[in-house]
Parts: structure tokens; sequence; C-alpha cells
């Protein structure tokens, strides 16, 4: 079914549930009316008039679907018709629920081929296309065989996106040489005017309300940071008063600190 909306076709379909198969989804079906995702009607007559589809073309094609169901099998394959029959005159009457699906694109399996570096490989021969051609992500096909684990698209890209990063062949120029040379001068510079902070010092600051960390060496006030971090302020309190480099770089990078200062060093 489609609808014109603002000058465009919307695209949906109606689900419908009797009143058994509403029964057998009851963990679902009162969170889904409370969000409003589906509607409780009386009979088929209200629901017809929901849909805006004429009670005889709706009972009719129940009708059509009930003796699908005694056959065991209709003309689209379906040979699974549970909570059947419908009930479809006016003395069966019983609730239905019904909702609006409209159809998005909720995860691509993808079809490209990759070697264990994420390099993409040509059907033809068995050799990657180009080299420094690589795919990552929902791109790649044949990761999860005939169905994906819920939940994993963006796990998915920074895994093998990190694997990919991590063995690109990058030349690096002479520039970013004395570049890198620069900051690591930097760093040291603005390292030797920081004061020592001891290890007893650091675990005197491990509360929510008064949270040091210290990393790579250098020990950072995450006080006001913690319940901001996208992580959540646990992941912080944790390490609170530790040196936390270790959880630290298991899931973020050095340059990540850029935006902190440091007030001090782990000695």
């Amino acid at each position: 079914m489609s609808e014109e909306a603002s000058g465009k076709k919307k695209l949906h379909f109606y689900i419908m549930l009797n009143s058994n198969s509403a029964a057998e989804a009851d963990k679902h079906v009162p969170l889904y009316v409370a969000k409003g995702l589906l509607k409780r009607h009386e009979s088929l007559e209200d629901a017809s008039k929901s849909m805006n589809v004429s009670l005889n073309v709706l009972v009719s094609t129940l009708s059509k679907y009930n003796k699908a169901a005694i056959q065991g099998f209709d003309e689209f394959g379906k040979t699974d018709f549970a909570h059947t029959p419908w009930p479809v005159s006016s003395s069966e009457a019983t609730p239905v629920y019904l909702g609006i699906v409209t159809p998005v694109v909720h995860y691509c399996m993808g079809g490209l081929e990759t070697d264990e570096n994420g390099l993409v490989m040509s059907k033809k021969n068995g050799l990657p296309v180009a080299q420094g051609l690589y795919a990552v992500g929902e791109l790649m096909g044949g990761v999860h065989g005939s169905n994906r684990l819920g939940g994993n698209a963006l796990t998915e890209c920074a895994v093998f996106g990190r694997a990919v990063g991590m063995n690109l062949p990058i030349k690096q120029s002479n520039k970013l040489v004395e570049d890198d040379n620069t900051a690591v001068t930097k760093e040291k510079t603005t390292t030797s005017k920081l004061r020592k902070i001891t290890q007893e010092e650091l675990e005197s600051h491990q509360s929510e309300d008064d949270v040091w960390v210290a990393i790579h060496g250098l020990v950072y006030d995450f006080t006001d940071f913690a319940e901001d971090h996208p992580g959540g302020g646990e992941s912080i309190w944790n390490v609170g008063g530790k040196d936390g480099t270790k959880n630290f770089d298991t899931v973020h990078t050095v340059s990540m600190l850029e935006e902190f200062e440091p007030i001090g060093t782990y000695i």
C-alpha cells in the first residue's frame, strides 16, 4: 500500500494480529500498544476503517488466507499458518491488533569478497582487484554467512576498519618525521614543567567527586569530564587513583588525550 505524503509516495504495509497471535506475543504487544505502534480494534470492521479498506475486501482476503491454511500452502509458497482460522463473520468478532510497517534498510549483508587483510578480491582470478582497494563493515560479504548478528554494524566497522588500518602500507615523508620530532620535543618540554605526582597522592583522588587517572606517565583530572564520558562515568571511576593506561589503550588512541591538560607526571 502507499499514500501521497508531501508530494512523495510513502510506502507501507499493515501488520494485523488476531487475539491468539497477540496472546503468544504478550511480552511485546502491550509495549507496542503503549508506544502507539500497534492499536487494538474491537472488530474487523473497525480495522478495515482504520486501513481505509473495504470490509468486504478484508473479509475476502482473510477467508482466502484461512483456505490456504487448510491446504497447507498459498500462492507465495507460505506453509506456516499459525493461529488460524481468522474470525471472518460478525458472530465470531474478536479484537484484532493493527500496526503500520514502513520498509527501511536495516542492514546490508554486503557482497565484496576480501582477503584476511581487507583487500577486495576479484571473482575471476581470486587475486586482489587493485592494491590499495579495501572494504570494511557492511560492504564486506560473507562475514556472517546467511545472516548477521543484531546490533553489530558499528562494531563491525570498527573491528575491520582497525584491522585494515593497522596493516596499511603508509609511506612516511621526511616532513612528517620532522613534524613528529618537533611534537616530541614540545611534549618533553611541556612534561618537564609539570610537577611530580606520587602513587600515594594519586590514590587520594579516587572518588566520583574527585577523580585523577594516570595514563602513559601523565596524570589527568577527569572529575568534571567523567559524567560526560561517552562510555559512562563508571569506566573512569573504576580506574580513579590508579594507572589506567591499559584500560585506556583498549578502546582509545593517544591522540584523544590532546584536548586534556595533564596536571602532573606520574612517578
